[in-house]
């Protein structure tokens, strides 16, 4: 089994249990840029298998203040600590219940070994607030609900630069 707390925090994001999509629909790749997750926002919390660890990703303190920004060209790039992180390519399928994400590094600055794996997820996005579930072991398997217990969830927070 492996953990991707930290490696996904470059990732993204996430979390799921039950994960009950029949092949077809799992091998349907988002396409689709969603103009709510142009920005920047930061992370809050990462609750991992049911378990917060906000504070062992260096969240809490401030120390390590992980900011997600996402482009209209459907690319992203993360920073901690004001260093950069990681950068790639995110899409959206807008149209699924719960909406779904594939997030996709392509460059990493401490650890290549995610780079070109596709992160299958979750996600849902109001005015200053995005919940992200990706799912850990198998990687492979979106999730299907935001169900703590089997995946990585990811609280984001638009950051307070673009609140209007």
């Amino acid at each position: 089994m492996r953990s991707k707390s930290l490696g996904v925090t470059a990732v993204f994001v996430s979390l799921a249990g039950l994960m009950a999509h029949d092949a077809a629909a799992q091998s349907s790749a988002p396409d689709q840029i969603d103009p709510e997750m142009i920005g920047d926002w930061e992370l809050v919390s990462i609750i991992e298998r049911g378990v917060d660890v906000t504070e062992t990703a260096g969240v809490i303190d401030g120390s390590e203040l992980y900011v997600y920004t996402f482009n209209a060209d459907g690319t992203f790039s993360i920073t901690a600590g004001g260093r950069w992180f990681e950068s790639g390519t995110w899409a959206a399928d807008r149209d699924t219940e719960p909406m779904w994400f594939d997030h996709t590094p392509t460059e990493e600055a401490d650890n290549s070994e995610y780079i070109g794996e596709v992160s299958k997820g979750i996600y849902e996005v109001g005015s200053d607030v995005a919940k992200i579930c990706i799912a850990d072991d198998p990687p492979d398997q979106r999730p299907s609900t935001f169900d703590t217990n089997a995946c990585l969830l990811f609280i984001l927070r638009r950051a307070s630069s673009q609140q209007p």
